[in-house]
């Protein structure tokens, strides 16, 4: 039996190495999505997040942070057990089962995506604010950054911030990622 090859054939392996090829240059950096994430404390440094040990938490002072126009409310799970993931552009509640690590609320999620041209979205001096939801009507005025600078022979960075701006906290930065501290 005679084996042929067709050019039909040929047309996959063809269009797998220019592909390959198209590849080579410059390398794209890979990005992962990225969420604010907040520890709350008081000046005694209890975690004003946690529930069950502290019944001083502000759990059900109705919490919520306004971005863009946009009012959420913080998702407290219903028990400890439950995991609420965090969603995109949405306030979630990730509670500490380790009393020495403070629960977190978990603003997000942000990538450093496609903006629909060949670059990619950046957030820079991008601000939203938490409302307390306490009777004195504090707030708390974040600004972050998360974007790419370089490429050159050092390489491409992801830099990331969040600083509080304005109201309770205010003055409190971080200069290497979107993880903060306020004490409230």
């Amino acid at each position: 039996m005679k084996k042929h090859v067709s050019i039909l054939s040929l047309v996959p392996a063809v269009v797998c190495a220019l592909l390959l090829a198209a590849c080579g240059g410059k390398e794209t950096p890979w990005f992962h999505n990225s969420d604010v994430v907040i520890a709350v404390v008081d000046a005694a440094g209890k975690d004003l997040l946690d529930d069950y040990e502290n019944p001083d938490n502000i759990l059900s002072d109705g919490v919520t942070v306004t971005y863009k126009g946009q009012t959420y409310p913080l998702s407290v799970p219903a028990t400890r057990a439950e995991y609420v993931p965090p969603v995109l552009g949405g306030l979630t509640l990730q509670v500490s089962w380790n009393k020495n690590i403070p629960s977190l609320m978990v603003f997000g999620e942000f990538g450093i995506v496609s903006d629909g041209s060949l670059g990619v979205k950046k957030y820079r001096g991008e601000r939203f604010t938490i409302n307390w939801g306490d009777e004195e009507r504090l707030t708390s005025e974040l600004e972050f950054d998360m974007y790419t600078d370089g490429g050159g022979e050092g390489g491409t960075a992801v830099r990331k911030a969040v600083r509080v701006v304005g109201g309770v906290g205010a003055g409190t930065v971080s200069n290497s990622s979107l993880n903060i501290t306020i004490v409230k």
